[in-house]
């Protein structure tokens, strides 16, 4: 997957998906808006909460939720979510199709770091459809994304930006990938 991410017009290409994919974006020391990692996690999954807290407010992460680990993270999903709108959109020249978005909603990246910190006691809940719908579309595009590495599917996994407008997939989540992630972002060698 690196080897297609070298490819400057490629990794853009995906960032653009990335970008319309439903997620919470946490803000980095910078402030800055536009995700430079993109994270899909399972809010059920140790590695992704060390990972959570570990790179948080360092660098601005867009976390893309996933359901990995079974149906036993659906009310922390619920939770954090919030409301979600379920569209359907006009295709030129074909079917329709479905979209969900993200409703604003200012306390979501709240409830999201609570769940993450396993600090949140949310109540028992069911995925409304459009949350289900959240789940899936990034569950695809995941998919899509680590098509030929099925054996390195993984949470959490880090697409993350270069300055040089490619990229580089980083999987799993250990006491040295910050450091990986930041030489990465400064445009250092991949590991």
């Amino acid at each position: 997957m690196n080897e297609i991410l070298s490819n400057a017009d490629i990794a853009t290409e995906i960032v653009n998906s990335l970008n319309m994919a439903q997620g919470v974006i946490r803000p980095g020391a910078d402030g800055g808006s536009d995700p430079v990692i993109y994270a899909f996690f399972d809010p059920q999954c140790p590695f992704c909460k060390a990972a959570f807290a570990g790179l948080d407010g360092q660098q601005t992460i867009k976390w893309l939720p996933l359901s990995t680990l079974g149906p036993a993270g659906d009310r922390l999903h619920a939770y954090f979510m919030g409301e979600v709108t379920l569209s359907t959109q006009p295709v030129e020249g074909g079917e329709p199709t479905q979209a969900a978005t993200f409703s604003e909603d200012a306390g979501r990246a709240e409830r999201f770091a609570s769940v993450m910190r396993a600090e949140a006691r949310p109540p028992e809940a069911t995925l409304s459809e459009a949350q289900s719908f959240v789940l899936a579309e990034n569950g695809e595009l995941f998919r899509l994304l680590s098509r030929g590495a099925e054996d390195m599917r993984a949470v959490p996994t880090f697409f993350i930006r270069k300055p040089d407008g490619t990229a580089v997939w980083l999987r799993g989540f250990s006491d040295n990938t910050g450091a990986e992630i930041a030489s990465i972002i400064a445009g250092g060698e991949t590991p």
